[in-house]
């Protein structure tokens, strides 16, 4: 019995296993689409940092600090991921992976948005608070940042290849035909993962 159902498995992954790779042109895409949302805000906080006497920078830092809240991508980014999961259970209803690929793109914008941002911030805080402390603070300070801006945006990114995977028609590669060859029990079971757990971590917030 678990021999049959190991192999019941192997045999739904490897159906996937082609099509939930993304094409590297559309990764370019979302590279050039990050950079949109990303080295605009960055200059931004740059701007009001360098000629903040010349600016409404009370209005305009308080901004930076409303774009800045996980609490919006959290949950575009947990709308998107469930839409993904229906997507799954319904690959053949374009309205709903349409309606996913949207979401997730709107919150890889969110993100992007928000990299940009604490990036700016990051450079223009940073000289003040390391002439505060030692070298090596200094450095494990600079070091630390580094690390959690790029775990962000490695997620960030992440998100946007479960968006490009709802695109219908990228060949005989496509993830969407692959989802459709699957049992539908499996692909309740991986449907059902999608929409529960972001959904869980949300109620988890309260």
């Amino acid at each position: 019995m678990s021999n049959q159902f190991s192999n019941y498995m192997r045999s739904q992954v490897s159906v996937l296993a082609g099509g939930a790779s993304v094409p590297r042109e559309v990764l370019m895409q979302g590279v050039r689409a990050g950079l949109e949302w990303a080295v605009p805000s960055f200059f931004a906080v740059i701007g009001i940092a360098c000629f903040g006497e010349h600016l409404p920078s009370h209005y305009l830092n308080g901004a930076v600090s409303e774009g800045i809240g996980p609490a919006l991508w959290n949950v575009v980014g947990t709308f998107g991921t469930v839409l993904f999961g229906f997507g799954l259970m319904f690959p053949g209803v374009r309205c709903m992976t349409s309606a996913a690929r949207g979401a997730l793109n709107g919150t890889y914008g969110i993100g992007n948005l928000m990299f940009g941002l604490l990036a700016g911030l990051l450079v223009t805080s940073f000289p003040e608070a390391a002439a505060k402390v030692e070298f090596w603070r200094a450095l494990a300070m600079a070091v630390g940042g580094i690390l959690l801006l790029s775990l962000a945006l490695a997620l960030n990114f992440a998100v946007w290849c479960l968006g490009a995977m709802m695109a219908p028609n990228d060949g005989d590669g496509a993830f969407l035909r692959r989802v459709k060859r699957m049992h539908w029990l499996s692909r309740l079971i991986l449907s059902l993962l999608f929409i529960a757990t972001p959904l869980l971590f949300l109620l988890a917030e309260k």
